[in-house]
């Protein structure tokens, strides 16, 4: 299950929540349907959270980050700084 098939679960468990806080289901099937849903939303949303993947840095990024660093100073923090942040960039939920 994709993120936007999960969210839109989660989305008709929340307005299914609403329907039945404004008492418009009869007792009986709000219970069981909505326990139902609940969890299965639930699922899906964990799911899709799992299925994130890290995205890396290619080579030729790599390479065009070390070109902008000052090597005669703080070269490999500087360096490391500037991959944190590219990843950061390209790892954006």
């Amino acid at each position: 299950m994709t993120k936007d098939e999960a969210l839109k679960l989660a989305l008709e468990a929340m307005e299914y929540a609403d329907a039945c806080l404004k008492k418009q289901l009869t007792m009986k099937y709000k219970h069981e349907y909505a326990q139902d849903l609940l969890l299965e939303a639930g699922t899906a949303i964990k799911e899709a959270l799992a299925q994130r993947t890290w995205v890396g840095l290619t080579l030729d990024e790599r390479i065009e980050l070390a070109q902008d660093v000052d090597w005669a100073i703080g070269a490999y923090c500087e360096y490391a700084e500037k991959i944190e942040a590219k990843l950061k960039e390209k790892n954006v939920l």
